[in-house]
């Protein structure tokens, strides 16, 4: 009697162990995803700035550019301008088969990705 007893308690501080080392397990693979996650917005927020500040001044230098063309500042402006709004209608018309669908289906790999990553760090 005192043996099962004694077996019974050693198995509760065995789930108890198995329960808590579950729980730092998955409190690190938060801690992980979380890390991973902010290292990702920092670097791909760090370069769609220098995308835009690119953009800006290559645009600022193509309105320089095709002002002494055009022998006026408005005029090359407005043509960087029109410009700027032909990409925005072509993208508009084919945003749903060439932007959106392909951005979800990388968005859903990724994420299987790294799902799958997860239960192989586990095995």
């Amino acid at each position: 009697m005192i043996d099962d007893r004694k077996k019974l308690t050693d198995m509760v501080n065995d789930v108890k162990e198995y329960m808590n080392i579950k729980f730092n397990i998955v409190k690190l693979t938060m801690v992980e995803n979380i890390a991973t996650l902010l290292a990702n917005l920092i670097t791909q927020g760090s370069v769609v700035l220098f995308l835009l500040l690119f953009f800006l001044f290559g645009s600022i230098a193509l309105g320089f550019y095709l002002s002494t063309l055009v022998h006026s500042f408005a005029l090359g402006f407005l043509m960087v301008a029109g410009i700027y709004l032909l990409f925005a209608i072509i993208i508009m018309v084919s945003k749903e088969e060439y932007i959106e669908k392909p951005l979800v289906n990388k968005f859903i790999q990724n994420f299987l990705k790294e799902a799958d990553d997860d239960k192989f760090k586990q095995n």
